[in-house]
């Protein structure tokens, strides 16, 4: 959740403050429900941002950080130091489209995809009390939780400590970490300090919950069908063994080995057994596409096909459940003698 306070005429006056000060961060803190603050952290210096690629234009820009930790999608070099020139960048998504189906369409501008924006080079010109400095910088990936233009708490602190006002600044925004964004004391504390936030994510935030807790509900009852069908696949076997008791004490009897009608049956065991797990990865493969085409049809979008950790998985389980079934088919078979 992002939060800010709500600003009134007070604060348009100067007569309010929009920041949280300490005794605000350890309201929220004191809420079970609130598992972490991140604090946005604002440049204090002067951006202008050029480019002649595609469309040409300048403009003055800002720019904020938050921890890694908070981010939705971490671009996979998200990181900087005082020796590079290059600075990736965050980009909300609602940005993106506002210009694509906003200002673009207005100005009979051209639309930009995501994978064009990330190879168009940009011109950064940072200045400030102390100086100024070129960078390059690079659209490193979007965010759908964050609305904001965001680069590396290392690169906002080198230039507000080497090129801005160096002055230390309470945070005007927070995003928060909640187990339930429906809690009753949160949204009551929201509510008394008049703190926004979007009400719509919050919604989303707790249909996510309730689809965890669903998932996690539907999860544990599959194991146990799991544990039961597996109990009944071992009794089914030894049933079998027990009906045919007569003609193995005959076939003893007759001079075969334990041994041997151990491995004859094991041999139709795991046939059968290997069988009925490739069909059934086999179905599950095919089902899952389905399912995918079906949920893109929904307009969601899934990961596409079995992941191999579910597969490994489920081959694991069948040559578990293979072996303890082996192991008891040779015991019964022994006790028959």
């Amino acid at each position: 959740m992002v939060i800010n306070k709500n600003i009134s005429l007070s604060h348009t006056l100067g007569l309010a403050s929009s920041e949280f000060k300490p005794a605000d961060l350890d309201s929220l803190r004191a809420l079970k429900t609130v598992e972490a603050i991140g604090e946005f952290e604002a440049n204090q210096f002067q951006a202008v941002v050029r480019t002649t690629k595609f469309i040409e234009f300048s403009t003055l820009f800002f720019f904020e950080s938050v921890p890694t930790a908070f981010l939705d999608q971490k671009p996979d070099r998200w990181f900087w130091s005082p020796q590079m020139d290059e600075v990736p960048v965050i980009l909300s998504q609602d940005f993106l489209n506002l210009y694509n189906f906003g200002f673009a369409l207005s100005q009979g501008l051209p639309q930009v995809s995501k994978d064009a924006i990330k190879i168009v080079p940009l011109d950064l010109k940072i200045s400030g009390p102390g100086g100024t400095r070129n960078f390059t910088a690079k659209i490193a990936g979007f965010s759908n939780r964050i609305s904001s233009v965001l680069v590396p708490q290392e690169f906002m602190r080198y230039a507000n400590d080497s090129i801005g006002r160096k002055q230390p600044e309470a945070p005007s925004r927070l995003i928060l970490k909640v187990g339930n964004p429906g809690d009753p004391a949160l949204k009551a504390l929201l509510a008394r300090r008049k703190y926004q936030t979007n009400e719509e994510k919050v919604l989303s935030g707790q249909a996510s919950l309730l689809l965890n807790i669903a998932l996690t509900v539907v999860g544990f009852m599959g194991t146990l069908f799991l544990l039961l069908s597996v109990a009944v696949f071992v009794l089914n076997f030894k049933v079998i063994i027990a009906e045919a008791q007569l003609e193995i004490n005959l076939l003893v009897q007759l001079g075969y080995k334990h041994s041997e009608i151990a491995k004859h049956l094991l041999v139709y065991f795991w046939a059968f057994l290997s069988t009925v797990g490739l069909v059934m990865l086999i179905a599950a493969w095919q089902g899952l596409r389905y399912f995918h085409k079906w949920l893109s049809i929904q307009g969601f979008e899934f990961n596409h096909g079995l992941q191999w950790p579910v597969a490994v998985l489920g081959v694991l389980f069948v040559v578990f459940v293979g072996l303890l079934n082996t192991l008891l088919i040779r015991r019964q078979l022994n006790r028959a003698k």
